[in-house]
């Protein structure tokens, strides 16, 4: 019983704030437009339709992310290309998602008692020095193909 009231009022907390949020947002649209606001390349403008469609989306592909156990950053990065935000930003944006998905479960084996200790050092120098390789890598090809 415990476990359900403590969902349903987490839930309810994080509708009391969404709408919070969609009524800010909108109210900052509406005066970015009567001032003639100019957005610049990457700006989302926020108005009635993309508080309800994009927070919407993001919540499916969050609930597919835990349905098949990648991370939200890796579903979330393509959703925010398609919200024509900036490569830069949208690319920094899902890397901190997966950051915290990854803390967050390791903090869970952590917890749990089920962090195999060996394991976790090998996967962390490997994880580490992939990324390493990973971004001198790319920055090479970019580099090569003189894109930023």
């Amino acid at each position: 019983r415990g476990f359900w009231t403590a969902n349903f009022i987490m839930l309810g907390w994080i509708l009391l704030i969404s709408i919070l949020v969609r009524v800010y947002l909108v109210k900052r649209y509406e005066q970015k437009e009567r001032c003639g606001y100019r957005y610049v390349e990457g700006d989302i403008k926020w108005d009635g339709r993309a508080t309800i469609v994009y927070p919407f989306l993001c919540c499916f592909a969050g609930f597919f992310a835990g349905m098949f156990g990648v991370g939200g950053g890796i579903v979330k990065g393509p959703l925010m290309l398609a919200m024509n935000v900036h490569p830069k930003t949208a690319s920094a944006s899902s890397a901190c998602m997966i950051l915290f998905t990854s803390f967050t479960a390791t903090t869970s084996f952590v917890v749990f008692g089920l962090l195999v200790e060996d394991y976790a050092v090998v996967g962390l120098l490997i994880g580490f020095v992939a990324t390493i390789a990973g971004q001198l890598g790319l920055a090479y090809l970019a580099k090569k193909a003189q894109r930023n």
